[in-house]
């Protein structure tokens, strides 16, 4: 076996893969383009960027994977759980075209980047609104109640819920991702999860309900109309909502937190967080390369190929290695250095090809809010050692836990 595959082995059963992923990717990258890994039933790793790249758009790779995750849970638990991959695949997550491009096609408009772009100035209100409280209130940890919450808000206003209950929203958020990704839970903590999930589906359903009798100016109302002559039924518009849901907030709560950790930890950085619109882009994108929020992602292989000395077969799961084609030295120049105004930036933070992100212009957005209002406030924020926690997720890279400091007579005290 490879070195680079046992160190991974190591380090996904130590937990030290969830700390500090990239110099294990980097080692696998030195390998193959295609690395295979015996963990459970086997999987490919894609690691470099172009490999990365073209095999997110090869159409013998399936978005289609709920039996297969079915398959990595116990048995026992596949019955409590077969709804929420029932409801995943559903999502144009879990979905190949041409269901994929025509639901895809009609979620679009929501998130143009001129949609977007006007809500800027309420995603400004609202981050200053949280910053200030979190400054007031003295609380060391910055994800708990101002990372976390606020991209969950912004996505609760867009599709018209209600703002109090965004904790609940995170509940099931959590739930969800905890179904995805924790291989060993118990039964009971499976039926849980999954009664949670279907809480978070009731709670859509009756929201869309109340959009069929009154239509409002909010993504759910959006989705309801007819685009082209087609349109989504109820129900293909309750999952993408709960999709919207739980995606709208998992990504940037980890960029934005991994960022931060990231710009904290380093000594002699060269330049600050800019204030002006085109740098502050530049110095986002930059964040995204490095702290790469979604690491990797699964694909099915649906037949028979060979892909650069690699023996690709029907049924086997590949995983497209974001964080490691990030950091790929043949695409970027000084890969793992912090240059935040890269100016050429091809990062796979978002995907690529038809599933890239629907949402990339709203997680850039909030970021760029975040970074220029934490800047301009505690321009000497710090981390306070010891005080992290990282999510145990390898699918993921983001802390749930960033104590910080500032001195600031009324900001973060440790």
């Amino acid at each position: 076996m490879e070195a680079a595959v046992q160190t991974f082995i190591d380090a996904l059963r130590d937990g030290t893969l969830y700390q500090n992923p990239y110099p294990i990717w980097d080692g696998l990258r030195e390998v193959a383009p295609l690395v295979y890994l015996p963990v459970g039933e086997g999987m490919w790793l894609t690691t470099r960027w172009s490999s990365t790249s073209e095999l997110a758009r090869d159409p013998r790779l399936s978005s289609a994977r709920g039996e297969r995750v079915l398959k990595l849970l116990p048995p026992e638990n596949r019955h409590h759980l077969q709804p929420v991959t029932d409801f995943m695949s559903r999502t144009i997550l879990w979905m190949d075209p041409p269901r994929h491009t025509r639901i895809r096609k009609l979620m679009g408009r929501a998130f143009s980047p001129e949609r977007i772009e006007s809500m800027r100035p309420r995603m400004e209100a609202l981050f200053d609104q949280m910053l200030d409280e979190w400054i007031a209130s003295g609380e060391g940890d910055i994800m708990a109640s101002l990372v976390h919450p606020f991209p969950a808000l912004v996505i609760a206003d867009m599709l018209g819920f209600p703002q109090e209950d965004w904790r609940q929203f995170m509940q099931w958020a959590d739930a969800l991702i905890r179904i995805l990704v924790v291989v060993g839970m118990d039964v009971d903590t499976a039926r849980h999860n999954a009664s949670m999930v279907e809480e978070m589906l009731a709670y859509i359903r009756a929201a869309v309900a109340e959009r069929c009798r009154n239509r409002t100016n909010d993504v759910l109302s959006l989705l309801l109309e007819m685009e082209d002559g087609d349109v989504l039924d109820r129900e293909e518009v309750v999952n993408q909502a709960a999709l919207l849901l739980f995606a709208g907030h998992e990504t940037t709560r980890n960029l934005i937190g991994g960022s931060l950790h990231l710009l904290l930890s380093v000594d002699g950085l060269e330049g600050e967080i800019p204030s002006d619109p085109l740098s502050l882009r530049l110095a986002v994108d930059e964040l995204l390369r490095l702290t790469s929020p979604i690491q990797v992602i699964g694909r099915l292989v649906t037949e028979d190929f060979e892909y650069q000395g690699a023996h690709l077969r029907k049924g086997e799961y590949v995983l497209l290695g974001w964080a490691a084609a990030n950091r790929d030295p043949l695409q970027f120049p000084e890969p793992n250095r912090i240059l935040l105004q890269r100016r050429y930036n091809p990062h796979l933070a978002f995907g690529a090809g038809p599933h890239a992100c629907l949402g990339l212009h709203l997680a850039r957005i909030e970021a760029q809010i975040v970074f220029d209002r934490i800047w301009r406030k505690l321009p000497d924020l710090r981390l306070v050692p010891g005080g992290t926690e990282w999510n145990p997720n390898m699918f993921v890279h983001g802390p749930r836990k960033l104590e910080v400091a500032a001195n600031v007579a009324v900001a973060v005290t440790c």
